[in-house]
């Protein structure tokens, strides 16, 4: 599993993530808005990796969906799948967030199309319902968007049923996925 550090030092340009990239398989993408919830779910079966991007507090909207765009990229350049994708968003209707959340979508949902197929998953259980009435906007623009080029698009609103505590994975040194977001979370919690 690979966490993408919330923050970085000013010019500090090293991918801690870079060898995670250079493995043949098939990435769970995971992009966390700041203020989200952890998500909270294990890799599904055939998933050789799972990358987490995280928005740190105070990391502006767009610099964050560029970086993590960045990382799509990067999977995509060393010839690996996304399959399947999470958004984590955050019940908020400010519309750089907004903008920036579709921009991160589009980027997995056409690096997924071109792959011939993937699924991207929205998953915002505790979201008002005015951010889930948003949610479901961008969902039916993205279903346009992308209709009849392989790939799916699902809502999930609620937590998934209870998982398993540990994981004997490769990609998790058999470190459990849900005791990795309990550190994410306490870190996140901890720089505020």
């Amino acid at each position: 599993m690979c966490f993408e550090p919330q923050s970085r030092e000013q010019g500090d340009e090293k991918n801690p993530c870079a060898e995670v990239a250079s493995h043949p398989g098939s990435v769970r993408f995971v992009s966390v808005e700041g203020g989200a919830g952890a998500f909270d779910a294990l890799p599904p079966p055939g998933v050789d990796e799972t990358v987490i991007v995280a928005q740190a507090l105070g990391e502006q909207s767009s610099t964050f969906a560029v970086r993590a765009v960045e990382h799509v990229a990067a999977i995509e350049r060393s010839g690996r799948v996304i399959a399947p994708a999470v958004l984590v968003p955050v019940s908020s209707l400010d519309r750089r967030l907004l903008a920036a959340r579709a921009f991160v979508a589009r980027a997995l949902l056409t690096h997924m199309a071109a792959s011939g197929s993937g699924e991207l998953v929205l998953v915002a259980p505790g979201l008002d319902a005015a951010a889930r009435a948003e949610l479901l906007s961008l969902r039916e623009s993205l279903l346009e968007e992308y209709a009849n080029r392989g790939v799916t698009i699902r809502l999930q609103f609620r937590q998934p049923a209870a998982q398993p505590e540990v994981s004997r994975d490769a990609g998790t040194g058999g470190r459990s996925v849900r005791r990795n977001f309990e550190r994410l979370s306490a870190a996140k919690g901890e720089r505020a």
